[in-house]
């Protein structure tokens, strides 16, 4: 007997449709919708932009929630940059303080950056075997015991410890919120929430440098341990929160589970299952992922402004301006120091959300955890090797290292221009057309006749179950 969810979806694929490319009686084209023309054609779930949101408030909810593993980030970076400067600090650890103390500061500062490169290197895996939200749970765990180790920390040794455990639940989370985050928004919005993850990280900085400044005036050694320990109680509610939200639909139907994954879908959307809008979405889905499977595909390849920005102007605009900007501010820099404020503008709106927004959103399914995995593991990577080699490279060479950095921006401007296809408003499923990865028509013929076949194999499933007694 056919399952209630296939036969609602049996039914509306028999229905003409606005979307369909054809009628009923052309068998060729009974809603032959592969990725390109679905993007084009589907019905919307709303606006884009902040007016999306508000239109769906329910899976705006659940990105705010897992989008919290970037203000652990945010916070953690905040809490270090003050306390370095603390005599209560410097007393307990003397070895970041005098002649030396620069390299020492420094390696301190990029430990969570190498303990986040090794845990984004290992979530990849881990999102795909136990879920999204099971592994952010993961992370969180991990996240706590560097935190604790942080706060408790008598050496320079525990210190470094704890920054590296903590690191790697932060690595973790930031790989697997953004996205958890894709695989759960609908493509309107999907851009606008992918910035929450930078949000949350700015967010954390602000936060923390405010509650470092104030806790600076004890005279204890609890002006540095208490910030540390308040990190653990956002990490503890995004560990018990995030196990109420739905599984991301897409990871459920890479497990073969594909009722529930329309049941997520429909919760995530808040509409009944049998919408067309969510039936459309849910088949589209589950043909990416065959399609991915056949072929083998390989594809690896700011902040509150972006909230409208990012799917307003669109990735590749604030990318190249973004650079432009930046490596403009960096030049300038090198003269007038004050500038910095405009290039944190820059870099806010444009190279500090959008690429933790693309690396969630260009692969296929059968991919997209191990791409998001490696394309976190190089952003950590980097910048760990920034954080290492910035604070002896102003004290070595000055203004040197802005024209450095200016150097790097322009780079990436030309990058951005020569290899960086627009992907707003395109569905997760239509990312092989934007960037022409379907090169043949034997190719496109393929994708055809498993979309066929998938929609043939629920019609025969329906027809089966309405013989049944």
């Amino acid at each position: 007997m056919a399952s209630t969810d296939e036969t609602s979806a049996s039914n509306i694929l028999k229905q003409p449709s606005q979307d369909s490319y054809a009628h009923e009686n052309d068998t060729e084209g009974i809603f032959i919708h592969h990725a390109e023309a679905v993007s084009e054609q589907r019905d919307a779930y709303g606006p884009a932009g902040l007016r999306g949101i508000t239109v769906n408030p329910y899976v705006a909810l659940c990105a705010g929630l897992a989008a919290m593993g970037g203000l652990l980030f945010g916070y953690d970076q905040g809490v270090v940059s003050v306390v370095l400067t603390e005599d209560q600090f410097l007393s307990r650890f003397p070895r970041v303080n005098g002649g030396a103390g620069g390299f020492w500061k420094g390696f301190l500062t990029a430990m969570i950056e190498l303990g986040a490169l090794l845990g984004a290197l290992n979530q990849g895996w881990i999102a795909d075997k136990i879920s999204r939200k099971y592994s952010i749970t993961v992370a969180v765990c991990i996240f706590t015991v560097g935190s604790v180790l942080q706060t408790a920390a008598v050496d320079y040794a525990m210190l470094i410890v704890g920054r590296f455990i903590g690191g790697i639940g932060i690595g973790m989370l930031s790989m697997v919120a953004p996205l958890y985050i894709s695989e759960i928004s609908p493509p309107e919005i999907r851009g606008a929430l992918l910035v929450l993850e930078e949000l949350s990280i700015v967010s954390g900085i602000v936060v923390s440098f405010w509650i470092t400044y104030g806790t600076r005036y004890i005279s204890t050694e609890w002006a540095w341990r208490l910030p540390f320990l308040l990190q653990i109680i956002p990490g503890l509610f995004l560990g018990v929160c995030i196990n109420f939200l739905p599984f991301s639909p897409r990871w459920l139907v890479s497990k073969g589970r594909n009722d529930k994954a329309l049941s997520a879908l429909a919760r995530l959307r808040t509409l009944p299952a049998t919408d067309s809008r969510v039936m459309h979405e849910w088949y589209d889905i589950r043909s990416e992922l065959i399609m991915s499977g056949v072929l083998n595909i390989t594809q690896l390849v700011g902040v509150t402004s972006s909230l409208w920005t990012m799917d307003r102007f669109g990735r590749r605009p604030l990318l190249l301006w973004g650079s432009f900007f930046m490596a403009v501010s960096h030049l300038i820099i090198a003269v007038l120091v004050a500038l910095l404020l405009f290039y944190m503008l820059s870099f806010g709106a444009s190279w500090g959300p959008v690429p933790w927004a693309m690396p969630a959103e260009i692969f296929p399914s059968s991919l997209r955890a191990k791409g998001v995995a490696l394309s976190t593991c190089s952003n950590w990577l980097n910048n760990f090797i920034i954080g290492l080699i910035t604070p002896p490279l102003v004290q070595n060479t000055g203004y040197g290292a802005f024209t450095f950095f200016a150097v790097f921006c322009l780079l990436s401007l030309v990058w951005t221009f020569l290899f960086v296809p627009e992907t707003s408003g395109r569905s997760l499923e239509a990312m092989d057309h934007v960037f022409k990865d379907i090169n043949s028509e034997e190719e496109e013929t393929r994708r055809k006749m498993i979309e066929r076949n998938l929609i043939g194999s629920i019609r025969e499933a329906n027809d089966s179950g309405s013989k049944s007694p």
